[in-house]
């Protein structure tokens, strides 16, 4: 019985992590490191196990955000680049100090941009806050896949 619990929980183990990637990987742009930060460790780590755990945990910082959803609010404002001038990942301070600086426009009733001082064209826009929708379902496949515990436990017991 107890190779049994092991072996299941082993197994549930990988489990979590490949549905986990997968579900990752199908919710958008989240890349290799996203993906491969997801972990299901059992514990203990080595030999027979009678009482298992599985812990699941994400190495990036701000994944939880990812799977609850909620609000990223700005110190006093949140620059992001603006799609079209391609600087995905490039922070403003970051831009401004590598091509030549930014300059604020303050727009009435609409959020300020900065611009770049060498084209004169929008780079980022100035938000208080951001709402992130839910995308992973991680806790809904661990629960499934406990919901199956007894399928994992009878595939490895040997009477």
């Amino acid at each position: 019985m107890a190779r049994a619990t092991t072996l299941g929980a082993r197994q549930a183990s990988k489990d979590i992590e490949n549905e986990g990637r997968a579900n990752i990987k199908g919710a958008g742009k989240f890349g290799q490191r996203w993906r491969k930060g997801l972990v299901a460790t059992t514990y203990p780590t080595s030999g027979v196990l009678i009482n298992a755990r599985i812990d699941v945990t994400h190495d990036q910082i701000g994944a939880g955000l990812f799977e609850h959803g909620g609000v990223v609010r700005g110190k006093p404002l949140l620059w992001l680049p603006l799609t079209y001038a391609r600087l995905k990942g490039v922070r403003a301070r970051d831009y401004a100090r590598t091509q030549g600086g930014l300059f604020r426009v303050n727009r009435r009733g609409r959020a300020p941009l900065l611009l770049s001082i060498k084209d004169k064209k929008p780079k980022y826009v100035g938000l208080k806050s951001v709402r992130i929708p839910q995308k992973w379902t991680i806790r809904q496949i661990c629960l499934n896949i406990l919901k199956n515990w007894k399928s994992y436990y009878d595939r490895n017991l040997r009477v």
